[in-house]
Order: C-alpha cells, then sequence, then structure tokens
C-alpha cells in the first residue's frame, strides 16, 4: 500500500514494515515499507516534495538447539514519491539467523521520480540501502546474501538531476566451525537513475556490499550497480564490494561498474568507471584463492570521456594465489576539436605473506587511456601499474603491474602509465612493472617510468627494475617525438651487490615533419638496499 498523501504540496511518507522473530523452526520475513506519496499538486511553477519510502522490517530467527532451517528474508523498502524532488526509497529490513536456512537482507526501496511537469531544477530520489544478512550458527550451510539496494529515480526537467542507485547490503558469517560452510554474499548496488530531458545528470551506480566469511564456505563482494544514462553528465558507475574470508573459502571482490554515456554534444562528459572490490584472505592454513576486481571502463562521450575505475587490491596469508584487478580504460572524448579521452584507472596491489606460498605475486596492470582531441596535456593518460609485495613465501617471484598506454590525442597525445614497484623477502626475484607506451598524436605522449624493485633476502634474491615505456610519435609539423620512460631502479641485499639491476630506459618517439625524436629514458640504477 501506498502513504497517505500529504495535504497541499508534498507526498506523505510511507510506513515501516514490522519486523518478525521466530523462535521456532519456521521462517521469519520481515514486512514490507509502504510506499511514499506523490506530490499532492502537478503544476510547474510550484516546489512540490514526494514522500519517503518507509523502511523495511527486520527478519530474526532463533532457534538453537536444535537449528532450524527456516528462512530470514528482511522486508523491502518503500518506493519513494514523486515530485519535483522525488524522495529516497526506503531502505531494506536487515536479517539474522542462529539456524541453518536461507537469510536474506530485504531490497531497497527505489527512488522517487524527480518532475512531474515539466519543473527546471527537478532532483530525483536515490534508491535505499539494501538489507544486512548475519548468520551465527556453527551448522550454517545455507547463503547468506545481503539486500540490493533500490534503483535511484529518475529525472524529466530542464535541469535535471537522477537519483543514485543504493549500496548493496552486507553479509556475514561469524562462526568459525567447520560446520558452518554456507557462503557469503554482499548485495547488489541499485542502478543510478536516468535524465530524460536536455541538461541532465545521469544518477551514480550504487555500490556492491561488502561479503565476511569467518567459516568453511566463500565470500564475494555484491555487484556494482550501473551509472544512469544522461544527455550531459553520465552517472559514475558503482564500486565493487570486498570480500574478506578469515576461514578457509575463497574470497572475490566484485568488478566496478563501467560509466555511464552521455548523448549529448558539447559539455557532455561520459561517467566514471566504478573500482573493483578488494580480495582478503586472513587464515595461514587457507589454501583459497583471493581474487579482486577490476575497475569499470570510462564512458565515451563527446566532450570528454569517463576515468577509468582502479583496479581492487588482492592479499592472502595462506598458501593459495592471489590476483589483483585491473584498472579500467579511460573513455574516448569523441569531439573532434575539443573532445577529452579519459585516463586509465590504477592496478590494484597485490601482497603474499605466508612462507609456504609457491605462488608468484603480480600486480595489476594500468588501464589504457582514452583518445581525444585534448587541447592540453594531462587527459589520456594511461593507468599506473599497481604494486606487487611478498613479504614471505617460498622462493617466489614479484612482479609490478604495467603501465597502461597513454591515449592518442589530435593535439596531445596520453602519458603512458608508470610501472608499478616489486618488492620481496623471498630468494626469489623481484622485477618492477613496465612503463606504458605514450600515445601517438600531434605531440607524442612520453613512456612511463618503469617499476623499482627491491628484494631485501639477504640469502640470493634478485632486484630488477622495470623497463621504461617508449616515448609515442608525433604528426605535427616540427613537434619533438615523446620522451621514453626512465628505467626503474633495481635494489637488492648489500651482499649481493651483482643481484641488482636496474630497467632499461625506453626509446624517444619519432618526431612530426622537421621535428626531433624524444630523448631516450635513463636506465635505472642499481645498488643495495
Amino acid at each position: 500500500m501506498r502513504g497517505a498523501a500529504g495535504v497541499g504540496l508534498n507526498g506523505g511518507s510511507g510506513g515501516s514494515g514490522g519486523s518478525a522473530t521466530n523462535y521456532g523452526t519456521g521462517n521469519a520475513a520481515g514486512g514490507a515499507g509502504a510506499n511514499g506519496a506523490d506530490a499532492g499538486l502537478n503544476i510547474p511553477s510550484v516546489t512540490s516534495y514526494g514522500g519517503s519510502g518507509g523502511s523495511g522490517g527486520s527478519a530474526n530467527v532463533l532457534n538453537v538447539p536444535p537449528a532450524s532451517a527456516g528462512t530470514a528474508v528482511g522486508g523491502a523498502g518503500g518506493a519513494g514519491g514523486s515530485g519535483q524532488f522525488g524522495a529516497k526509497g526506503g531502505d531494506g529490513g536487515d536479517a539474522y539467523t542462529t539456524g541453518a536456512g536461507q537469510v536474506t537482507g530485504g531490497a531497497g526501496g527505489a527512488g522517487g521520480r524527480g518532475g512531474i511537469g515539466g519543473q527546471a531544477n527537478v532532483n530525483a530520489g536515490d534508491g535505499g540501502a539494501g538489507g544486512d544478512a548475519q548468520a551465527v550458527s556453527d551448522a550454517f550451510s545455507s547463503t547468506a546474501t545481503g539486500g540490493a539496494g533500490g534503483a535511484g529515480g529518475a529525472a524529466a526537467g530542464t535541469t535535471a538531476v537522477s537519483g543514485n542507485g543504493g549500496g548493496g547490503g552486507t553479509a556475514l558469517i561469524s562462526s568459525t566451525a567447520d560446520g558452518s560452510n554456507g557462503n557469503a554474499v554482499g548485495g547488489a548496488g541499485g542502478a543510478g537513475g536516468t535524465a530524460e530531458i536536455e541538461n541532465g545528470i545521469g544518477g551514480q551506480g550504487g555500490n556492491g556490499g561488502s561479503a565476511t566469511n569467518y567459516g568453511a564456505g566463500d565470500a564475494t563482494g555484491g555487484a556494482a550497480g550501473a551509472g544512469g544514462n544522461a544527455e550531459v553528465h553520465g552517472g559514475n558507475g558503482g564500486n565493487g564490494g570486498s570480500a574478506y574470508n578469515y576461514g578457509k573459502g575463497n574470497a572475490t571482490g566484485a568488478a566496478g561498474a563501467d560509466g555511464a554515456t552521455a548523448s549529448g554534444g558539447q559539455g557532455a562528459t561520459g561517467g566514471h568507471g566504478g573500482n573493483g572490490g578488494d580480495a582478503t584472505i586472513a587464515n595461514r592454513d587457507s589454501t583459497a584463492a583471493a581474487i579482486a576486481g577490476r575497475g569499470g571502463a570510462g564512458a565515451d562521450a563527446y566532450s570528454g570521456g569517463g576515468n577509468g575505475g582502479n583496479g581492487g587490491s588482492a592479499s592472502t596469508t595462506g598458501t593459495g594465489p592471489v590476483t589483483a584487478g585491473n584498472g579500467g580504460d579511460g573513455g574516448n572524448g569523441t569531439a573532434s576539436n575539443t573532445g577529452t579521452g579519459g585516463n586509465g584507472g590504477t592496478g590494484g596491489n597485490v601482497t603474499i605473506n605466508n612462507t609456504n606460498n609457491v605462488n608468484d605475486a603480480y600486480g595489476g596492470n594500468g588501464g589504457d587511456g582514452g583518445t581525444g582531441y585534448n587541447a592540453a596535456a594531462g587527459h589520456s593518460n594511461g593507468g599506473n601499474g599497481g604494486t606487487a609485495t611478498i613479504s614471505s613465501g617460498d622462493q617466489t617471484n614479484a612482479y609490478g603491474g604495467n603501465g597502461g598506454a597513454g591515449g592518442a590525442g589530435t593535439f596531445y597525445a596520453g602519458a603512458g602509465g608508470s610501472g608499478g614497484g616489486a618488492v620481496s623477502y623471498t630468494r626469489g626475484v623481484a622485477t618492477g612493472g613496465t612503463g606504458g607506451n605514450g600515445g601517438t598524436g600531434g605531440y607524442g605522449g612520453a613512456g612511463g617510468a618503469g617499476g623499482v624493485a627491491a628484494n631485501h633476502n639477504d640469502s640470493a634474491g634478485m632486484g630488477i627494475g622495470g623497463n621504461g615505456g617508449n616515448g609515442g610519435d608525433s604528426l605535427d609539423t616540427g613537434a619533438r617525438g615523446g620522451d621514453g620512460g626512465n628505467g626503474g631502479e633495481g635494489l637488492a641485499a648489500y651482499k649481493y651487490p651483482a643481484n641488482a639491476r636496474g630497467g632499461a630506459g625506453g626509446s624517444g618517439g619519432q618526431g612530426g615533419p622537421g621535428g626531433s625524436p624524444g630523448n631516450p629514458g635513463s636506465n635505472g640504477g642499481s645498488g643495495p638496499i
């Protein structure tokens, strides 16, 4: 049911759903929040507000022993009412169980629509947050899932701001018992609202909820919400949910969502990509994998592409493999004489800290820069590579992530990203990431610097600096080519100076007609730590 309409201009708020608690063996379901009412008048010249959606009720299963197989489901939040200023959707209800059955947070309500009569300066409501889910039983064998965030409201007006998507709810499995083998999954973020008329701004996608598991099952971060499309500014993609596993299962961070497109002409910019979720395993007995999410790509648009999101970082104290997320690519600025390319996102970091871990560590690669006209420097740059660290391992190797390539530019091309650093305390090899190549353009972009490598092991470890990226070629008459990136420094223990080697400098790019080539990068130095 809907909340009662307000007198005159403003809609009434919806009531909250009731809570439900079951001490027996059955299910518990929280009541849904009521929808907020729409504004009472539809007059363009008069300011009006929709009513807020009511929150969903909580759900609790509290039967132990014996463990109940009943489900606990939080109530959904009510939708926000529409008006010149649309209202926020209600938050989903939390869910909790001491039993073995499924536990699910309630979904957040959708934000109310902004603009009901062709007004200017309208704002849509944000989506409600998803409810949290928690399981505490030593015999939990189902899935704990955070509630999905509500979608942001759409906006329709001559200057319209759409609602942001609600964040996904968290999921937690707190028992450390072997019999607790259920999975924890964060709730998905809600989609950002769309802007339906000129001069609109799309809503940002909601962030995915985090997932934490202390038992034997997996932890998976919630999916990121998509940004809302618009004419002027596309919404940013939401961040992927992070995953934390303190037990024996895998940890998987979710990918960041891509930015949303902007369909307009001059002044239109694409949304930025969301960041990837982190993945952490903190159990020395775990053999499971930690996999971080990639960054979302920036969206293309006429005046400016969005930046790529950063990759998530991954770490383990166990013996399983780890994978960092790569940075997202920047979007393209498509205007032939004004567009700017987005920058690539940074690669995620990776860390291993277990003497018995036989896996190598690779930092995430930086995203490539987008293309653009680029009337000034600072656009279309490649993202930097992530750092790889082996604090403790079994003669394994650490490799810094490679820098992303600079994007092409009609006037100024983008520079390559720097290679990521590498740090190791094992008898293996630490190798810095390679710098990204500069983009080709009227003035070629500089190559990125190679990553620094440092091996602190005083027995036989090596430190090899990353090579610098090559400079981009120039196309304009008389333009000098882009300079090559400097090689990274290589460092090793003072007992073994021969185990340190600097990276090679990158080559300079070719000059345009009548122009000189770019300077080559310097070779990296080497020496003791």
